[in-house]
């Protein structure tokens, strides 16, 4: 068993590091000025260095003025001095209040994360997992299975060891042990508010296939103002309905199990392609479902979710939930 208390603590030192670099401030958009080299300045500032836009929040500034974000990008790439010219033009005549999250680099100038708008109340990562380590080891806390973090989106994947349960044997004749948990998902510039969703991890292979589930089982919070109790109260709500939700579900794996598949090479190509799946993914889950050959409905989920391991987060999480979907809904199975 891993030691939750270390796996905290290695996910918070990490969030930690990762925060070192970070700054935030708030200023007026008419405040801000793009100099010759691409770098923003406040007006009177232009002897320092300034911020350089990432792709991310080039996107957000070109949605926020209204303007196509493909030709904006082209602009920028072909002729910077023009899109210096927009940039300077739009936020000259703007009078509302700008949030920029940025991130120092040892090159001298920093990178803008995001451009959101004043009305944007940071939550940011350590703040949500700080509450979540307050609230975990009440529930028989496992451990950290995994996490990711980018500038764009943080994910982390928490199990319980009070769910583990055996549902049959697996192909190789030991028992089928699955557990519940959870995932945290957020991001601190804009990509996403921040969802708290339970999840079933499959422990005879280390993959986690995310509970199917209406749209009332996510705990979702937009980044709006949110003090520390309400924090609490979203955090033990997910909790909650994580092991709620992903205990239910063991007997949605036994149902599934009793639904023979004919091929399920053939439904894993049909499925793959009514999701827009690429052909490499197609093969890859096919590939997987012959390591577990079970022709049942919860081979051909086991395959998509086995398959989604060596995915990019984005794309994994894609991967799992529609997975779930697969398991429990007749329609989308048959439709596809």
């Amino acid at each position: 068993m891993k030691n939750a208390g270390e796996d905290f603590k290695n996910l918070l030192e990490k969030i930690e590091m990762d925060d070192l670099s970070k700054l935030d401030f708030r200023v007026q958009a008419k405040d801000l000025v793009m100099k010759e080299n691409g770098l923003i300045v406040r007006k009177g500032k232009e002897t320092r260095e300034g911020l350089l836009l990432s792709e991310h929040a080039a996107t957000q500034f070109l949605n926020r003025y209204d303007i196509p974000v493909k030709e904006g990008k082209m602009i920028a790439r072909k002729d910077p001095e023009m899109f210096r010219q927009i940039f300077n033009d739009v936020v000259n005549e703007d009078d509302r209040g700008i949030l920029i999250r940025a991130r120092k680099t040892d090159k001298g100038y920093g990178i803008v994360r995001a451009v959101l708008s004043e009305d944007y109340s940071i939550l940011n990562n350590k703040r949500i997992i700080e509450t979540l380590e307050r609230h975990v080891h009440e529930n028989s806390f496992s451990g950290v299975e995994s996490f990711y973090i980018d500038d764009r989106r943080f994910h982390a994947r928490f199990t319980f060891d009070v769910s583990t349960t055996a549902f049959g044997r697996d192909v190789y004749g030991d028992d089928d042990l699955i557990k519940c948990g959870l995932d945290i998902i957020n991001s601190e510039t804009g990509n996403s508010s921040l969802r708290i969703e339970p999840m079933i991890f499959r422990l005879v292979c280390s993959n986690g296939l995310k509970a199917w589930r209406t749209d009332g089982d996510i705990i979702q919070q937009r980044h709006i103002f949110i003090d520390n109790d309400e924090l609490d109260k979203l955090v033990v709500n997910g909790i909650n309905t994580s092991l709620e939700k992903s205990n239910n579900i063991i007997n949605t794996f036994e149902d599934a199990k009793k639904i023979q598949i004919e091929d399920p090479v053939a439904d894993i190509i049909r499925l793959s392609e009514y999701a827009n799946f690429s052909k490499k993914l197609t093969d890859s889950v096919i590939k997987n479902y012959f390591i577990e050959p079970m022709k049942n409905r919860y081979g051909v989920v086991n395959a998509f979710t086995r398959g989604a391991r060596d995915l990019n987060n984005h794309q994994r999480l894609q991967v799992e939930e529609f997975a779930g979907r697969l398991l429990v809904d007749e329609e989308i199975y048959e439709v596809a």
